[in-house]
Order: structure tokens, then C-alpha cells, then sequence
């Protein structure tokens, strides 16, 4: 499922150039498969967390390709990367799904020839554990 042009945030970071989302969702389960028969018996073990993947650009403002210094836009992206804890996320499409808490599992900034805008993708995964305390 893909909501495109919507404002995305995470945490105070919002998006300047609004990006896409996905979200996926998969289920744990067990197939017992029975001699002779044609079919499986499946076992629900347990639904697991959503994964969600938010990709864009993002502008680079006042940089000087002699320095080779990133836009303050990707240094934020990567600050919250490094931060190693739970952030929220604020989606129409997340929200809708009952999804508020994530921790970004991946930031990939990926070459580009562009001088003033950087491709990004983040993987997150969705942290229902938050949920429990609040």
C-alpha cells in the first residue's frame, strides 16, 4: 500500500519535498504439511510488527562541491538515524493503521549525479511497545 503526497514527520523532522510510504505487513506462520493429504494445516503464530520504507529527495542547500559538505536536511536524516531510540511518526497513512511509534532500522543515501538534490530511503519498523507504557 503506497499514500503518495502527504506530509510525513518523524519526530520534529518534516519532510521539505514530501516523499512516499509504504507499508507492509506480514504474519508468522506455521505449515504442518499431513501424509497423504493434499493441503497444510497453517497456525497463526502471531502478526508482526508493520515495516515501512519512506523514499524521496531531499534538497541540498549552500553546498560546495570543494567541500563536499551535506545539506543540513541529510545531516537531521542521519542525526535521527544514530539515535537509537523509539520516534514517532506522523502519517495519514500510518495513523489511519493505527501505526505512531517506529525505529529506523536503515537510512540509505544512495549516489546521484545532482548537485543539489540527494535521494534517500528509510526503513523503519513499526514499535508497539511504546504503546503499552503511554
Amino acid at each position: 500500500m503506497i499514500y503518495a503526497q502527504e506530509s510525513i514527520k518523524i519526530d520534529e523532522f518534516e519532510f521539505p519535498i514530501e516523499p512516499t510510504i509504504s507499508i507492509s505487513f506480514q504474519k508468522n506462520i506455521i505449515e504442518t504439511y499431513i501424509p497423504g493429504d493434499k493441503g497444510s494445516v497453517k497456525e497463526l503464530i502471531e502478526e508482526k510488527e508493520a515495516e515501512i520504507t519512506i523514499s524521496g529527495v531531499l534538497k541540498l542547500e549552500n553546498i560546495d562541491p570543494k567541500v563536499g559538505s551535506f545539506g543540513t536536511d541529510v545531516k537531521h536524516l542521519h542525526t535521527l538515524f544514530k539515535q537509537n531510540k523509539t520516534v514517532k511518526l506522523v502519517s495519514k497513512l500510518a495513523s489511519d493503521l493505527g501505526i505512531q511509534h517506529v525505529v529506523i532500522k536503515s537510512l540509505d543515501l544512495p549516489a546521484t549525479k545532482s548537485s543539489n538534490l540527494q535521494p534517500f530511503s528509510l526503513k523503519l519498523v513499526e514499535d508497539k511497545s511504546v504503546l503499552e507504557f503511554e
